[in-house]
């Protein structure tokens, strides 16, 4: 120890890039590990929390869903018996959330305080909106009142309801997020929130970030049209920047999509469908728990497979698996592991093309309406059929949690993650007529670009409970990212290790009023030598001397909530920030011979501050609630291709830090569940994104991205065994250049007139008993058949998919 506190004198972790400092924060690390193996023993007798689940009327509900969620947002569910009643057994003592449901009742949550063993009645209403507790906004639980942040929350009722197959599906109800999908299913998709870019969404599974070194932005974009909402219990949604929570790549808010865990001692489900595009799809699950749910287990496999796509010759097809272990070796302690793997082929299209031979546009214009082919006055070609240009994607994850409280006041997690992508891009010589036509140039031999990467990612998070009204949260993090790529015609292999300190306080005051919410971030980089085939004169062989920016972010969110009216006002502001992707820093590329370098080691992480107020109104006893946001974000920092001044690597071009601009808006939404069988959702979203100069349209509006957003729902369930659901979503004009086989000069861009959706979901239960239910379901997307763009993509018209599901 006596080492350790020279190291510690000597040492700023912050600003050194030595290796001595990794190396130092490792033995800490391992101590605090040792002083925790003894406290793994420690057991104290553990508390039951039992009670009843009853309707108005005061008869016992059956087959409720009962959720236990703990201090640090760990959760354990159970289906209540024939008489309602239910029993958690061997809890520790402290402050837990529990939440009930049952559909075609308002979904129940209360916050209690276990000091020994109690009873809880709990009773369930007919109408009214759900009571859901929300984890995302500060990683743990809260109830509506107590949030300080603009989050938004998908459940497993409306999943289901909706029929959702996929997380784009899911998402398109939510305020301020664009929802963007180049062509049919598979096709690369983006989400945009509150007028940031595609790589400033984070994506979680479970709480572990899901990000691809081998992305140009390290973000989750090359697989978010691969996810699948099959096997989720809920979709949460924090809007606005989660950096100082969630790390990189969360300035414009983040996504986490948490699991189902069983909720009965054995049970699965099958569900088979087919529609069109050439539909075929299969799931199938199985799970159950021990008593006293010490060990949990599920498995799970799900086959998506489009024969024909979107023009006919687009096959699509994804498989994944998963698989779920839960030990739980006492009351105060769970191990908690999962793995998952996907395996998806498409076959892709070759981008959209500016129509040859065009008319020139007027002096200083360069922006033309965009006018589809071969209609008349045609401006540009949709997407062209490529037979032979394919995309494989494959990626396997496995993830590892233990949870312990080995006091009152200290509960700890320790989690494990480790993620391996792997994609390949192949485009052989084949082509459509058209594409001939106009010049398209045979791709002899087959182009391929491979890209493989790796991420370790390793958390250690503390939660001390000074009493019930304040909280500290203090987390230690590392991961590791590697990235082995082979793109223009070059093999790239970098990779690079990052440190973070994350400190967190909560505080409720005034009766529990008033919420107060703290955070700080802090993450320092260690770069390892990049390696590139055949290159003796490796221009970045002293990245070992650089000093590599650390960075810094903060935020603070306050709500005070009146309970006589049902109002809560919040305010929530910060900074947030994005790590230069090992691409940005390392990036490179062979063209006719000539070898290109234009990543930058030393790049500073791109840099956002923002802030956002609003007013939360819950009226008529919880049948009605809405909300109004303002939102700000400006991008003080970003990266971006320029020339560089005085480069030390010998580029004339490639990436550097530049000034970047602004977005701000407003969010407007309102929800309602007047009666048992009624709910609906509405909600507008105006946005306004300032590039710092002008694009190729000769305006700094921010490229592909629509000012305006409506998105729309009811849901109708006349009986318990029918179910009908409306979704819409809207969204106004946007620009957007076309760069495919006809290039023009200067460049043009294209504005794509805005769109309507309209998706409507049909269930009935076929069979239902105290066991097992048997559902049929019919899904129309785009009921109204309109003929829309996504950056000069068609997207699929009208589609129907219908088949069964069963649960037992």
């Amino acid at each position: 120890m006596k080492n350790c506190a020279r190291n510690f004198a000597s040492e700023n972790w912050f600003t050194s890039n030595s290796r001595s400092a990794s190396r130092f924060w490792t033995r800490i690390i391992c101590c605090f590990f040792l002083l925790l193996i003894p406290m793994a023993t420690f057991s104290a007798d553990g508390l039951s929390l039992s009670g009843t689940v009853s309707d108005p009327s005061g008869g016992r509900v059956a087959a409720a869903t009962v959720t236990l969620y703990d201090s640090a947002g760990r959760s354990k569910q159970l289906l209540t018996d024939a008489e309602g009643r239910f029993a958690f057994e061997q809890e520790a003592p402290g402050s837990y959330v529990v939440e009930c449901s049952k559909t075609g009742f308002q979904k129940l949550s209360r916050r209690i305080n276990m000091a020994d063993s109690g009873n809880v009645e709990l009773q369930l209403e007919l109408a009214g909106l759900d009571q859901h507790v929300i984890v995302i906004a500060s990683e743990l639980p809260e109830l509506w009142e107590e949030i300080s942040k603009s989050v938004s929350m998908i459940s497993q009722e409306t999943l289901i309801n909706s029929d959702a197959l996929t997380l784009n599906e899911s998402l398109r109800q939510i305020p301020s997020l664009q929802v963007q999908q180049q062509g049919g299913p598979g096709a690369l998709s983006a989400y945009r929130m509150r007028g940031m870019r595609p790589e400033d969404a984070a994506v979680l599974l479970d709480g572990f970030r899901v990000l691809d070194p081998t992305d140009t932005k390290t973000s989750a974009r090359p697989f978010l049209s691969f996810l699948t909402a099959t096997d989720v219990d809920r979709i949460e949604v924090l809007r606005g920047a989660g950096s100082t929570l969630y790390g990189t790549n969360a300035m414009g808010g983040a996504i986490n999509m948490i699991s189902q865990e069983p909720r009965k001692p054995l049970g699965g489900a099958i569900s088979l469908q087919g529609g069109s595009l050439g539909l075929l799809r299969g799931g199938g699950e199985i799970g159950g728990f021990t008593k006293g749910r010490r060990v949990a287990y599920s498995l799970r496999a799900d086959h998506i497979n489009y024969t024909r796509g979107q023009d006919g010759n687009d096959p699509y097809r994804v498989s994944s698996g998963s698989a779920y272990a839960s030990i739980a070796p006492s009351s105060e302690s769970r191990l908690v592991a999962r793995f998952q793997i996907t395996d998806a082929f498409l076959l892709l299209n070759e981008s959209p093309t500016p129509v040859p031979g065009l008319m020139p546009l007027a002096a200083g214009s360069r922006l033309r309406n965009a006018t589809p082919y071969p209609g008349p006055g045609a401006t540009f070609i949709p997407q062209l059929d490529d037979p032979d240009f394919r995309e494989e994607v494959r990626y396997a994850r496995a993830t590892v949690r233990w949870d312990h409280s080995p006091y009152r006041n200290w509960n700890y997690s320790v989690g494990f993650q480790n993620f391996h992508p792997r994609r390949l891009d192949e485009d052989g010589p084949a082509m459509s007529p058209l594409a001939k036509e106009l010049g398209a140039q045979d791709a002899n031999p087959p182009d391929q670009q491979r890209f493989r990467g790796e991420v370790n990612e390793f958390f250690w998070r503390n939660n001390f409970f000074a009493n019930a009204k304040s909280s500290l949260h203090f987390a230690l993090g590392y991961d590791h990212s590697r990235l082995d790529q082979t793109v223009f015609g070059l093999r790239t292999e970098a990779a690079q290790g990052s440190l973070s300190l994350q400190l967190q306080n909560q505080t409720r005051l005034l009766d529990h009023r008033l919420h107060i919410h703290l955070a700080y971030r802090a993450q320092r980089y260690d770069l390892d030598q990049p390696r590139f085939n055949n290159d003796p004169a490796n221009p970045f062989a002293i990245v070992s001397d650089l000093n590599v920016p650390a960075t810094h972010s903060g935020d603070a969110a306050v709500a005070y909530y009146f309970p006589r009216t049902g109002t809560k006002v919040r305010v929530h502001a910060g900074n947030g920030y994005r790590s230069p992707s090992l691409f940005e820093r390392f990036g490179a590329g062979e063209f006719g011979g000539f070898r290109s370098y234009f990543g930058d080691p030393r790049l500073r992480a791109e840099k956002a501050v923002f802030a956002d107020g609003g007013i939360d109104q819950s009226l008529f006893r919880e049948k009605l609630q809405m909300s109004a946001t303002y939102f700000y974000t400006y991008l003080n920092t970003i990266i971006d291709f320029g020339p560089p001044e005085n480069d030390p690597f010998d580029r004339f071009f490639g990436y550097v830090n530049l000034q970047g601009g602004h977005a701000r808006g407003v969010e407007i939404s309102a929800e309602s569940r007047p009666a048992a069988f009624l709910q609906w959702h509405a909600s507008y979203t105006l946005t306004k994104s300032i590039q710092p100069s002008a694009t190729s349209a000769g305006t700094t509006r921010v490229l592909g991205l629509s000012d305006h957003q409506f998105s729309y729902g009811v849901n109708v369930s006349p009986s318990r065994r029918v179910n009908l659901n409306l979704q819409g979503y809207s969204v106004s004009d946007y620009d957007y250049p076309a760069f495919g086989i006809v290039f023009t000069i200067p460049s043009e861009t294209y504005r794509f007139a805005g769109y309507t959706l309209l998706d409507v979901t049909g269930s009935l239960v076929l069979r239902e008993s105290d066991e097992s239910r048997l559902r049929y379901v019919l899904k129309v997307e785009n009921l109204l058949d309109r003929q829309y763009y996504q950056g000069g993509f068609l997207a699929p018209g009208a589609t129907v998919r219908t088949g069964v599901h069963w649960e037992f």
